[in-house]
């Protein structure tokens, strides 16, 4: 059993474990936590057969070998305390979408979310975000319905406008990973809708890839990696590698309820004399 712990107050309290449930052996992986309010924000998904759990801490990503208890770090995203702190892996295992960024399976960096500034304008984000059963489709759950991105490459490809608004109190969308047929939670979380989005076409393969090659030029070797043994003694959250990679799309620390509206493409305003 994985499980993270919220510190209330206290930055820096150690906050990811691991419980054998046979020997009640607990393992610490000397990851710190922020101490923050968005540590209730934890996200946490493990594989279909137990081989990996996938972590998002404050938009630190991760996975841990469930085997050998090794701790394996994005080195593409933006890393502590920015992004939207979610995360979902799709049914086949393949995909991972964590604070705005598309992943494989191995953490390989694919793209991230690609809005442009008129798609973002009146637009706040819920927690609930899902993928489609391969990966192909993001669902991003708004007050005002949902806007559905190409899996791979970020850009949204149709907005969906719901006639009650989603919950932005918990995940607003609920998916078995078998269709694109969704569940959402209403209103103040006291309402269901389900939302059949089996109509949406998806999206055709990459030309320059193959479908399980979607790294874009992020490919991380294997020896590259940074690999962190459990019970090192260091604070991860210091030490996180955090490759340079152009961005279009900015982020507001403050966040309401709902998620933080995006912002994308830096304006550039002429001279005025």
């Amino acid at each position: 059993m994985y499980y993270a712990l919220v510190w209330k107050g206290i930055t820096g309290g150690r906050s990811f474990y691991s419980l054998d449930t046979s020997s009640r052996q607990v393992t610490n992986y000397d990851i710190a936590g922020t101490g923050t309010p968005e540590d209730v924000y934890y996200r946490v998904a493990i594989t279909a057969d137990n081989s990996r759990v996938f972590f998002n801490d404050d938009g630190f990503i991760f996975y841990i070998d469930t085997s050998s208890n090794t701790l394996t770090s994005a080195i593409v995203g933006q890393s502590c305390c920015y992004g939207n702190y979610e995360l979902t892996l799709s049914a086949n295992q393949k995909q991972l979408a964590a604070s705005d960024y598309f992943y494989d399976a191995d953490l390989n960096g694919q793209s991230y979310y690609a809005l442009n500034d008129r798609e973002t304008m009146n637009t706040a984000y819920v927690y609930g975000a899902k993928l489609s059963a391969d990966g192909a489709l993001l669902f991003q759950p708004s007050l005002s319905g949902i806007d559905i991105l190409d899996g791979r490459l970020g850009n949204l490809l149709n907005r969906v406008a719901l006639s009650v608004p989603l919950s932005a109190n918990y995940d607003a969308l609920v998916t078995d990973g078998r269709d694109n047929v969704l569940l959402a939670i209403t209103g103040q979380g006291d309402g269901i809708a389900i939302i059949d989005l089996s109509s949406i076409k998806e999206p055709a393969p990459l030309p320059y890839a193959r479908a399980d090659q979607y790294t874009s030029g992020f490919h991380v070797s294997q020896p590259e990696r940074n690999f962190i043994k459990s019970g090192d003694g260091n604070d991860h959250r210091a030490s996180r590698m955090n490759a340079s990679v152009p961005r279009v799309t900015v982020f507001s620390k403050q966040r309401p309820q709902a998620l933080q509206q995006r912002k994308a493409y830096p304006v550039f305003l002429p001279t005025i004399r």
